[in-house]
This record gives C-alpha cells, structure tokens and sequence, in this order.
C-alpha cells in the first residue's frame, strides 16, 4: 500500500544544498496576497475557476478573497438548512451543483513570504471584541452533520526544513471524515485521519493506529505546534477541540497574553467580517486563528515560535471551504485490513 501522498520538502540554509523530491502536491494560494503585503496598490483579486467533473464543460467560479495577510475565500458553505443556487455555464441551460472534488483542481500559485508575518493587534484593522463563544462556535461548525470540503494550503518552515503541500478535508459527521494534515515532525508524509461511519484510524508518519481520545493532545503548547490535526479533535476525538484551547489561552495558560478581534474587510462591494484570537508569549512565540464571523469554520492558523541558533520556526495553514454538493461514499473508505505495520511507498 502507498502512503497517502507528500508534501515537498527541501532543506536550506546551507549552499548548494539539496534534497530528493518527494511526490509533489501542489500549491493553493491567492495571488492578491502578494500585491497586498508588499505595499503596492490592491488589484482585483483573480476569481478561481474549477472545473465540475460531474457535468463535462460546466464550472464553479469562487469569489476572489478579501485583502491583507489572512486573505482567504469566504466559505462557499449553505447555511444550516438552506442549499447552495446552482450555477449555470454561460450559454447552457442546466444548472449544476458544487462539485466537492474539483476545489483540489485550483490552479497553483507561488507562495508569498510575507503571509507568514502576523498582524499586531492594532494594525490593519483589527479590533478588539468580545468573542467568548468563538471555541464552540467553530467546532459546532466542524461538527454540524453536512457534507463540506476544505482544501488547505500548507507551508512550514522548521529547523532549516521547509515544506510546502496541499491537505483535503471532507467531512460529514462526526462519524464519517477523512482529514489529510502535515506536520514538522513527520516531514513530508500526508497524515491521515479517516472514518467510515462504522471505524475510524489515524495514519500518522505512515503509522496506522485506531482512533480514541487517548490519541488527543492536551498539552497546550503540543495542541499548537500540531494544530493542523488538533484543529479537528471535536470532529476526530470529541474533546479537546477549539473550545478547549480558546478557554486555556484566553485564561493566560503556558504564559499566552490572548486577544479576540473582528475585522471588516470589502469584498465584491459588501463587508465581510472575520474574527481572530491571537495568543503571544514574550519569546515571540505567536499562534494566530482566524475564523468566518458568519459560518464559523477556520480560514488562517499560523503558529511561530523561537528556532535553533536564532532562527524561526513558522507554520501557516490557510483554507478555503465549500459545500452544497456530496461527497462519495469512496472518499470515506478505509482498507479491509489496516495493515499493523508502517506502510511507505
């Protein structure tokens, strides 16, 4: 059996160093981003365009992200009992559906390093508020039975090692998901968290093991560092998801000062609002999540920290979410036999 797939991953820092390339997954990210934070003047962002491969010809067009280094998509996700209007082609008559799995079909885009950088509290249009349901509402968001996908761009930079890649997430209930996360730890092996409805297993640095709450981080600063993962734990684990970490760092734990803010940004002519808890210790250590105000589910999570011999290790996850459709019953699928031994290409 094959690994779930890799990122790819590179070694800097010394000259002419290199490394073997691994599988490739490719890139989503939002070329407005780069315009925006190295100070030139915003141009209309690109509207993504991905092909529906349910009706051959048709296609979703996205809406181009808002400005700033969180620029991401507002989800593309109905609202609880409501369905998404179908699109229609120019020129064609029948409308068509979102299509979950052409999100993944996005062309790529170059990464800018600035998007690393996290926006101090008092800079481009932060401001303070009162979130106290911020935890519950977005693992109520990641929890609510629907079918949705997320397709997350990756980019770590640890201990001179950088990688960049592409995780899918599609979930339907807290039965039936498959959560694909990297993490530093790992290099460049895709994780894994799947259920099928009935078994649920975490492939992990190509380690498979049964899924249960004794798998769950609780040690926050580990919670942060494997964000990517633990993002999802009310989903995965039923415990120790947002609300959790909201709570523990909003009650100074580890040493975090923590702040929540909302932020309102013009997109297509109207105000789309975002909110974000920001946690930050006097090392410089930062964690940043940034959330949909209307739907709740996570866009931006960046995590940085103090590195090896003065340098600095930064992880940044952004997402970009879409519903309406459904996903197939071969999307939750897991193997007859788990294989009991780590399984590599």
């Amino acid at each position: 059996m094959r690994p779930n797939g890799q990122g790819t991953m590179s070694q800097v820092g010394a000259v002419g160093a290199s490394h073997p390339q691994m599988s490739r997954v490719s890139l989503l990210w939002v070329t407005a981003m780069a315009v925006v934070l190295v100070g030139c003047q915003p141009k209309p962002a690109p509207q993504v365009v991905v092909k529906n491969q349910s009706t051959p010809g048709a296609a979703n067009t996205l809406p181009p992200p808002p400005p700033g280094p969180d620029a991401t998509s507002p989800p593309n996700v109905p609202e609880a009992g409501k369905t998404t209007p179908p699109t229609t082609k120019p020129g064609a008559s029948t409308p068509t559906t979102p299509d979950l799995a052409a999100i993944g079909k996005a062309p790529e885009h170059p990464m800018p390093e600035k998007a690393m950088t996290v926006d101090p509290t008092e800079r481009n249009g932060w401001a303070a508020q009162s979130l106290p349901d911020l935890g519950k509402d977005a693992d109520r968001a990641l929890t609510q039975p629907r079918d949705i996908m997320g397709t997350a761009s990756v980019f770590y930079e640890v201990d001179g090692n950088k990688l960049t890649g592409r995780a899918v997430i599609k979930l339907r209930d807290a039965k039936t998901y498959a959560i694909e996360y990297f993490l530093p730890e790992t290099a460049q092996a895709k994780n894994l968290i799947k259920a099928d409805g009935k078994r649920a297993f975490r492939q992990e640095n190509y380690e498979w093991k049964p899924v249960s709450s004794a798998l769950a981080d609780t040690d926050l600063p580990t919670w942060l560092k494997r964000f990517a993962a633990n993002q999802f734990n009310a989903v995965t684990y039923g415990k120790d998801g947002w609300a959790d970490v909201v709570d523990r760092l909003q009650k100074g734990e580890a040493g975090f000062t923590t702040v929540t803010q909302q932020k309102s940004t013009k997109l297509n002519g109207k105000d789309y609002m975002t909110y974000r808890i920001l946690a930050t210790k006097p090392d410089k250590t930062e964690f940043e999540a940034i959330f949909d105000a209307k739907q709740h589910l996570p866009l931006t999570v960046r995590y940085n920290e103090p590195g090896k011999n003065g340098s600095v290790n930064r992880i940044l996850w952004t997402c970009k979410w879409a519903g309406g459709g459904q996903h197939e019953a071969k999307d939750f699928a897991l193997p007859a036999t788990i294989p009991n031994t780590p399984t590599k290409a």
